[in-house]
């Protein structure tokens, strides 16, 4: 694992194993709102005996990073990471893994900042957090204990992604456990929701997700690597206004 200063945030990343051949594109993983995650760092190194090259880090207010864990400050942490990346490498593809809350910060991003979609190849998202406000009270003492820096109000959490998901027109696969975890993250109706309103959506199901058990990885990542290794599908404009409008 090598960890980088960019800015005011540590960049971990995983890069493939040697005798691995490296493929030409990098992966970025964001955690959820309490920090690092004990399923990041085992999921770049099973990408990494794939051949992919991992990036990972803390958002502000995270994990001892300085600032906010607030909405301008998770964009722009988001904005400096994908910069540094595309300049370290401006010919490889860039796909982004993202769970929960990481997935709310991406697709925020993508859809206010929609020439950054060119960025990035693909989107694989896992655990949407369709409603914030029906898991705030329950996650607060846990941001608490992880001594995360909250800048996001009560206020914050009365949020839904579809407006920005039906502005992203890349790939993006949702991966959901029926699990009692992620069925409170997203019900299978705001799920079907989200398949009629992105452009480029499809979902894959599991039964248990992997935050509280990594046993469960191995099916998750088999899946990804799967996915991301399927040709792109160009949609046009007139075919994602049409599905939005639908």
């Amino acid at each position: 694992m090598i960890s980088q200063e960019v800015e005011h945030l540590l960049l971990r990343s995983m890069q493939p194993q040697s005798g691995v051949s490296a493929r030409s594109e990098s992966l970025l993983i964001l955690g959820n709102a309490y920090g690092i995650m004990p399923y990041q760092e085992p999921l770049a190194e099973a990408l990494a005996e794939r051949g992919y090259e991992s990036y990972w880090f803390a958002f502000s207010g995270q994990e001892g990073t300085s600032g906010s864990f607030d909405r301008p400050s998770v964009l722009k942490d988001l904005s400096i990471v994908l910069n540094y990346i595309r300049a370290k490498k401006p010919h490889e593809h860039l796909s982004v893994i993202a769970h929960c809350m990481g997935a709310l910060i991406a697709l925020e991003y993508l859809g206010r900042y929609q020439g950054e979609q060119s960025k990035i190849s693909k989107l694989i998202i896992y655990g949407l957090l369709f409603n914030p406000a029906r898991r705030f009270q329950r996650a607060l003492p846990r941001l608490i204990k992880s001594g995360v820096n909250l800048g996001f109000t009560v206020e914050d959490t009365n949020y839904t992604p579809l407006p920005y998901l039906s502005l992203v027109n890349i790939p993006m696969l949702f991966c959901h456990a029926q699990d009692k975890l992620n069925r409170s993250r997203a019900t299978e109706q705001e799920l079907e929701m989200v398949l009629r309103t992105a452009p480029q959506a499809e979902i894959a199901w599991f039964e248990k997700g992997y935050d509280r058990d990594l046993n469960q990885l191995t099916d998750f990542i088999k899946c990804y690597c799967a996915w991301l290794q399927k040709p792109v599908m160009v949609v046009s404009e007139e075919k994602m206004h049409a599905k939005v409008g639908n």
